[in-house]
């Protein structure tokens, strides 16, 4: 027998839904992002990838898009948003993963193998591309909603 509508198991299943849908989007927007012409060398340009994709629950972009929904926001407006929020979360587990901060072999359930594969150097400077492009995407978005040199 099918659960019938609005039950609590059809409700969860449509949510879960929802919530994955949000993580396959906003996967694609940072993938995106991260198309900087300046990223530097293709060691600096793994290890950009390696910290910001593939992994993680994407709690705090999935927030994002519930809360602008709820007000009626469409979801490419909430495209930047969501990603410099997750952008400058990764910005900050790059650095608690510095060996000077926590010397853990997991994070995010997989081994955490930028430091000890690619250097402290190679971590820190990871971090930076990713607090630029998380700002760059937020000038983006605020210049097209509220145009050039506006306040």
């Amino acid at each position: 027998m099918s659960a019938l509508p609005g039950s609590p198991e059809r409700t969860t299943a449509a949510f879960t839904a929802r919530i994955q849908a949000f993580r396959e989007r906003i996967e694609g927007v940072l993938d995106r992002a991260l198309e900087l012409p300046d990223a530097g060398t293709s060691r600096l340009r793994e290890a950009m990838r390696y910290s910001v994709l593939g992994a993680g629950k994407r709690l705090r972009p999935t927030l994002v898009y519930l809360t602008g929904e709820s007000l009626g926001a469409p979801l490419t407006v909430l495209d930047v948003p969501a990603a410099a929020v997750e952008l400058i979360h990764v910005y900050s587990l790059v650095h608690d993963d510095l060996p000077a901060m926590d010397d853990d072999d997991l994070r995010r359930g997989r081994w955490q193998e930028l430091q000890p594969r690619r250097g402290s150097r190679c971590c820190v400077c990871s971090r930076a591309p990713s607090a630029r492009a998380a700002w760059r995407e937020a000038r983006r978005s605020i210049s097209r909603r509220w145009g050039r040199g506006s306040r």
